[in-house]
């Protein structure tokens, strides 16, 4: 697995800020842009190292409290998504395809989930199939130019709480 100084796998910094920015004009487009920004909700980040702090028993990650269950949050512009791969497991990746710009899950009640795959631990786009693995982003199969930011989470399954790590953005 390649990390580069920003703390997101598999991609330059120069990448990851064009998807940022990219962010920023898709997001109104989408009616999937609900989420929980996580600078403006109280919770308190730090630098990449301290990462930012959740916990399944704040109702606004409610959602990760069952196997499968998603989020959306947002460190400033850049949207991720939370998943629960499994009891003891949290995943966190960029949640727009880096193929067209649309979502790779959306988030919210009655919105379409993420599609992971638990035995190739693959994340596949809900829109054009992209298929990335979950562990570093890469693409398995496109048409995705690019991987898929991922972003390292640590997840205490008995406390329910967690940490994204952002690498200080």
């Amino acid at each position: 697995m390649s990390s580069n100084s920003e703390g997101v796998k598999g991609t330059s910094r120069r990448d990851f800020i064009a998807a940022a920015v990219g962010t920023l004009f898709a997001c109104p487009l989408l009616k999937a842009c609900e989420y929980v920004d996580i600078r403006e909700s109280g919770s308190t980040g730090g630098s990449g190292d301290e990462g930012f702090p959740f916990s399944i028993n704040d109702p606004d990650f409610a959602a990760l409290a069952e196997v499968g269950g998603n989020v959306c949050v947002a460190f400033g512009p850049v949207e991720v998504v939370l998943y629960r791969a499994s009891e003891g497991e949290i995943l966190a990746f960029e949640k727009l395809c880096p193929h067209a710009g649309l979502p790779i899950a959306e988030c919210g009640e009655g919105q379409r989930g993420v599609t992971y795959d638990v035995a190739s631990r693959q994340i596949t786009c809900i829109f054009h199939t992209s298929v990335f693995n979950a562990d570093d982003g890469a693409v398995v199969s496109g048409p995705a130019p690019r991987p898929l930011f991922v972003f390292p989470v640590t997840f205490d399954p008995a406390s329910g709480a967690g940490s994204i790590s952002t690498g200080g953005f």
